[in-house]
C-alpha cells in the first residue's frame, strides 16, 4: 500500500481531529472579522439610494455621446419613483421645417431649403455634415450657412419636457446595480444602443455615481450621473433657449450687447443673433458650474469679434417673460453670464431692434 493509500488509524485520527477542530476555532474567528453591514454591499445599497434622493433635485446623465432626443435628465424621490426629463433639440430637418414654415421666406429662399433638406434626408445629419466640410464643397458650405450658420454645433434646444415617471431600485447580490422599471423610454434608448436601463454601480458620492450599462463585453455604456443642485439653472437655460430658437427661426432682428455696450459683428451675418450662433456650440454640460451653457467653439477664429475674443462659455442668467412679439423695441430678450478665460464675468445680453 503506497502513502497516500493508508489507513487512518486510532493515534492517526486523534490527531487529525485536533487539527479539524482547530481549523474550525480559526474559522470562526475569522467570522468575527466580518466588517459590519455599514461596509458590505447592503451598506452600499443604502448608501447609494440615500446619495440619489437626499438634496438633489436633479442629476445628469453624462453621456459619451449626446442622446437622440436631447439631454437627459432624472431625479429620484424615496419613495422609488422617478421622473425622467429630457431638455429637446431640434434635428437638421426640423431646423429647416422651422425655417420654411417660420421665416419669412420668398420662394427661392424656400426651394433653397428643400434643396438642402433633401440632402439631409438623403444621406442623414452625420453624412452630410461630412460632405458640407468637405474643402471641395466650400461653396455649397456657404449656401448651407447662409440659412443655418453653425450647422454643426447648434440644435436649438427648446423645450424641457416630462418624459415618463418610471421606478427605480438600488440591489445587488454579488455587484450594486440600479435598474428601472415601467419604462418606455429607456428600453427604446438601449434598443437603438444609447443608453441602457439597467446599470452596474461603480462608484458613488453625494455629487457623482458611475454607471455601466448591460450591453455586452464589448459595447457596454460607460456613463455618470452628475448632481445637479441650482434646478433654476436648467430652467433659466431652457427658456432662454427657447426665446433664442424661436428669434432664429423667425429671423428676427437680434442685436448684441456687452457689459452695455453695443457689438458690431462681420456684415455678411445677417444679425447678433445669427453672429452668435455661427460661433457657439449649445446645451453642453459646464462642468465647473453644472449648468447648461453656450461653448465658444474657436478662440481664435478669423473672424472673431474682440468682445468674444477672451470668452470661454456663457450661461443664461434670465429671459424676456414674453414673446418676442411682445417685447418693446430695445427690449432684452435674453441675458447671459459670459465667462472669460480668466474666469472673470461679463454680461451679454440680446436686444429687439
Amino acid at each position: 500500500m503506497t502513502q497516500s493509500n493508508q489507513r487512518i488509524t486510532g493515534g492517526k485520527l486523534t490527531a487529525l481531529l485536533v487539527l479539524v477542530l482547530a481549523l474550525t476555532a480559526c474559522e470562526k474567528k475569522i467570522e468575527s472579522t466580518i466588517p459590519p453591514d455599514a461596509n458590505t454591499l447592503k451598506g452600499d445599497i443604502e448608501k447609494t439610494f440615500n446619495a440619489l434622493n437626499d438634496n438633489v433635485p436633479v442629476w445628469y446623465w453624462d453621456v459619451p455621446v449626446a442622446l437622440t432626443p436631447g439631454h437627459l435628465m432624472s431625479s429620484f424621490n424615496k419613495d422609488s419613483t422617478s421622473e425622467l426629463l429630457i431638455l429637446q433639440r431640434y434635428s437638421l430637418i426640423q431646423q429647416l421645417s422651422q425655417l420654411y414654415s417660420r421665416g419669412g421666406l420668398s420662394p427661392d429662399e424656400q426651394d433653397d431649403i428643400l434643396n438642402i433638406a433633401g440632402y439631409v434626408n438623403t444621406y442623414g445629419d452625420a453624412t452630410f455634415k461630412a460632405i458640407v466640410e468637405d474643402p471641395v464643397n466650400a461653396g455649397f458650405k456657404a449656401y448651407v450657412q447662409s440659412y443655418l450658420p453653425n450647422y454643426l454645433e447648434y440644435y436649438g434646444y427648446s423645450r424641457l419636457a416630462l418624459a415618463e415617471r418610471p421606478t427605480y431600485v438600488v440591489n445587488g447580490t454579488v455587484q450594486l446595480s440600479l435598474t428601472f422599471n415601467n419604462s418606455t423610454l429607456l428600453p427604446q434608448l438601449k434598443q437603438s444602443r444609447q443608453l441602457d436601463y439597467d446599470f452596474r454601480v461603480f462608484g458613488y458620492s453625494k455629487d457623482s455615481i458611475s454607471l455601466n450599462g448591460y450591453y455586452n463585453t464589448s459595447s457596454n455604456k460607460v456613463c455618470r450621473l452628475l448632481a445637479i443642485r441650482n434646478e433654476q439653472g436648467i430652467v433659466d437655460y431652457n427658456n432662454g433657449a427657447t426665446m433664442m430658437a424661436n428669434c432664429f427661426f423667425t429671423r428676427v432682428p437680434v442685436s448684441l450687447k456687452m457689459d452695455g455696450a453695443k457689438l458690431t459683428v462681420p456684415a455678411n451675418f445677417r444679425n447678433g443673433l445669427s453672429y452668435f450662433i455661427s460661433k457657439f456650440r449649445d446645451g453642453i454640460m459646464n462642468k465647473q458650474l453644472l449648468e447648461f451653457s453656450y461653448e465658444l467653439m474657436n478662440p481664435k477664429a478669423p473672424d472673431l469679434i474682440e468682445a468674444f475674443k477672451d470668452l470661454r462659455f456663457c450661461t443664461v442668467k434670465s429671459s424676456f417673460e414674453g414673446s418676442y412679439a411682445s417685447a418693446p423695441a430695445g427690449a432684452t430678450l435674453i441675458t447671459m453670464n459670459a465667462y472669460t478665460a480668466g474666469g472673470t464675468k461679463k454680461v451679454l445680453e440680446f436686444i429687439k431692434e
